[in-house]
């Protein structure tokens, strides 16, 4: 990207806080700047300062998770706002000639209100051609970043910030580190780092202090050329991400060059971990490039069951990469996949069979399905399943007695009596009656939601088992979370209307008067209706 001033302000000596700008935002709020520079040596963000300064506390909004939402745009559509990139330019222009406070507090809001990524690109192309003062606009951007509590405010300051050929490295790191700028981050260490190895260095630093879209957006920068030493980072590590590991898979094991790594004598196990979830996740295919685009996955395959049988493995995680492989080769190569012949399909079939009947795997299931740990529980009770085995009881001990996560497994069953105990056991452990407030506007995504999470797994199957849960039902029409109400009237709607019970009929006549979301309300409706209510 090309830079607006060749030497401008090359001393890296920051500037004073205070310019004599206006502030048009919200005084009681702590500046973002401020809330993130306890952490500037922290190897990542805690969890409480995940949770920026203008983070709304509307349960009714659906709210995204840090970065996705520039992530998303970023990586599934496209847009261009000029009319309101020229707005901007407009206002900076006049800004930096002479501020007011009128000025100022009308580009804030504009900037606060619009995505940055919508406008960004097209205002810094404008921005290079145009007759502003520079040195001004540096000042007034620098003041913004070091002082506002709005993130969007915050990503236009870093984005603007990074065009200039001054280096900010330390304050960019900063605020790299959380999610939401880190792409921003990242763009603005690539423009302003003098040379390919500070450039490096410096998004390998911020991208080991991100899991998330910060991750993504610096792994594929770092992809482009890495050295060895990023090499070895992206097939260990880098691929790993909060998102959905797909996302990073083949970017990591073609810029990792994970063929090379393979064919070695011998190998790292966390090497040949990370191969088998690079493996699953090319399988599985989804936002990016798969194991149809990886001209190499075939002789990946063939070279990690080949370091497989060097060594004992017991990793339940490698079992589960295997059975992956296994159905993958029987149920979805075809002519399409690149280098996928007959005859290495029966090498790998034949391979991966003999590993996986070796008699160690069942023995480490059995012990793992004995902790209270739930991934690992998980991750065994899961490959128990899928070896043929009725997983249902153990599935329900361990809800039981743990902090679990079972519910929607244990409603795919087709035994109503299984349904009845799930059921049962929900209301042991959950006051389901007391999240019955009526119904509302409300999402119900977040933590404070653990019951409606727990109501929806069991509701969204009562559809096939009529007569059973209808108090759950009643609960679900009385829930303030739109989605629960529905999830009920999937099951309504499917039942028999001779099993309807007078309690259930008055429930829904009662929300037909008070219910908030009119297509909700429709379908409630239209159930009466059939009655002839």
């Amino acid at each position: 990207m090309k830079k607006w001033l060749k030497d401008l302000f090359a001393s890296k000596k920051r500037m004073q806080d205070d310019n004599g700008f206006p502030i048009v935002w919200d005084k009681s709020l702590i500046s973002i700047y401020q809330f993130l520079l306890p952490y500037k040596d922290a190897d990542k963000l805690p969890d409480t300062a995940q949770n920026l300064p203008d983070e709304s506390h509307d349960d009714s909004k659906i709210k995204w998770a840090a970065g996705a939402m520039d992530g998303v745009m970023n990586h599934h559509s496209s847009s261009s706002e000029q009319a309101c990139a020229e707005q901007i330019l407009t206002l900076l222009r006049t800004i930096t000639a002479q501020p007011t406070q009128q000025d100022i507090a009308k580009l804030y809001t504009l900037i606060k209100e619009q995505g940055t990524l919508s406008y960004i690109d097209e205002l810094t192309e404008k921005m290079a051609k145009a007759e502003v003062n520079f040195n001004k606009l540096y000042e007034f951007v620098y003041w913004l970043l070091l002082n506002s509590p709005d993130r969007e405010v915050i990503k236009f300051s870093i984005a603007m910030l990074g065009r200039f050929n001054t280096q900010q490295t330390e304050l960019f790191l900063l605020f790299g580190m959380h999610e939401e700028f880190t792409l921003y981050s990242a763009v603005a260490l690539q423009n302003t780092l003098s040379s390919p190895i500070e450039v490096e260095n410096a998004l390998l630093t911020l991208a080991k202090k991100v899991d998330g879209w910060g991750r993504i957006h610096l792994v594929e920068r770092l992809a482009k050329n890495p050295s060895q030493e990023v090499k070895n980072w992206l097939l260990r590590e880098g691929y790993k991400n909060s998102v959905m590991y797909e996302y990073l898979a083949y970017t990591c094991a073609t810029a990792g060059d994970l063929q090379t790594a393979l064919a070695q004598p011998s190998v790292d196990m966390a090497l040949l971990v990370a191969t088998g979830e690079m493996i699953e996740a090319l399988i599985m295919g989804g936002p990016a490039e798969d194991m149809r685009d990886y001209d190499q996955g075939a002789s990946v395959c063939l070279c990690y069951l080949a370091q497989l049988q060097k060594q004992p493995i017991n990793d339940l995680n490698i079992l589960r990469t295997l059975l992956a492989i296994r159905d993958f080769i029987v149920d979805e190569v075809d002519d399409s996949y690149p280098n996928w012949d007959q005859k290495i399909k029966i090498t790998l079939t034949d391979t991966v069979n003999n590993l996986i009947t070796q008699e160690h795997w069942l023995p480490l299931i059995q012990q793992s399905l004995q902790t209270n740990d739930k991934k690992q529980f998980g991750i065994a009770i899961n490959l128990y399943d899928r070896l043929g085995f009725d997983a249902w009881p153990l599935r329900f001990e361990h809800q039981k007695y743990n902090d679990s996560s079972q519910w929607y497994n244990l409603m795919q069953t087709d035994d109503a009596q299984r349904v009845q105990e799930t059921i049962q056991l929900a209301k042991q452990k959950y006051d389901f009656f007391s999240i019955a407030t009526g119904p509302e506007l409300v999402t119900g995504f977040g933590t404070t939601f653990q019951e409606h999470y727990v109501l929806d797994f069991i509701l969204q199957d009562l559809h096939r088992f009529p007569g059973v849960g209808e108090d759950l039902i009643v609960v679900g029409l009385n829930s303030p979370v739109i989605r629960s109400r529905n999830l009920a009237l999937n099951a309504i709607e499917s039942w028999d209307r001779q099993l309807w019970s007078p309690e259930l009929k008055h429930a829904l006549k009662r929300l037909a008067k008070i219910e908030p979301n009119e297509d909700t309300k429709q379908r409630v409706m239209a159930l009466l209706n059939s009655l002839g209510a």
